[in-house]
C-alpha cells in the first residue's frame, strides 16, 4: 500500500489505542478530507496503490448528498460519471 487513508482520524486511533481495531495497519498516508481539499496529494501516477478505511457514519453522507445534488441541479453543473 503506498497510500493508506482514513475518512475519521480520530475514530480510527481512537479504536487502536483501545486495541480492538486496526493492529498493524500500513501508517496513515492522510485523511480523506485533506487530499479531497488539496493538502495532500493523492495517487500520483497509475504505479500507486491507495486504501480508504472509511469508519465514519453514512447517514451524515446521505443527507448531505441530497443537498449537494439539489444544488447541483439548480446551478446546472455537476457531472455523471460511470459507474
Amino acid at each position: 500500500m503506498d497510500k493508506f487513508t482514513t475518512d475519521d482520524l480520530p475514530q480510527l486511533e481512537s479504536y487502536r489505542r483501545r486495541g480492538s481495531h486496526f493492529q498493524g495497519i500500513p501508517p496513515v498516508y492522510a485523511a480523506l478530507g485533506e487530499m479531497v481539499a488539496g493538502k495532500k496529494p493523492g495517487r500520483t501516477g497509475a504505479h500507486e496503490r491507495t486504501m480508504a478505511c472509511n469508519l465514519g457514519a453514512a447517514i451524515g453522507d446521505m443527507a448531505t448528498a441530497t443537498l449537494v445534488y439539489q444544488q447541483a441541479l439548480a446551478r446546472a453543473v455537476g457531472r455523471w460519471l460511470p459507474l
